[in-house]
């Protein structure tokens, strides 16, 4: 039996995002005063907002998950890019279009 145990793989995703200033500083804070890094700090409070959020839970029994291997790919703001796509799709060709 080994004397560490195997560190676990678990797949991890890149997100870019913006917080108000008082914000990330209460959360660098945070993460110093737990001595862990910060996307640590934020994935474990949000597993606490998502465990504690009754009405949350509920809400996901009716819906589909958020995530999905065939879902529509979204952009840096995590915008559904096909939705966009299909808006601009819609929109009427030029006059100069038409007459060709």
């Amino acid at each position: 039996m080994p004397l560490i145990p195997a560190q676990l793989i678990v797949d991890k995703d890149t997100l870019s995002l913006r917080l108000d200033r008082d914000v990330h500083e209460r959360l660098k804070q945070y993460a110093a005063f737990i001595q862990s890094p910060k996307d640590y700090v934020i994935g474990q409070a949000l597993r606490r907002l998502f465990d504690k959020d009754h009405e949350f839970t509920e809400w996901l029994k009716t819906h589909e998950p958020a995530t999905s291997a065939a879902g529509p790919p979204e952009n840096a703001a995590g915008e559904d890019r096909s939705a966009r796509l299909r808006v601009r799709a819609r929109t009427p060709p030029l006059s100069s279009e038409r007459s060709a």
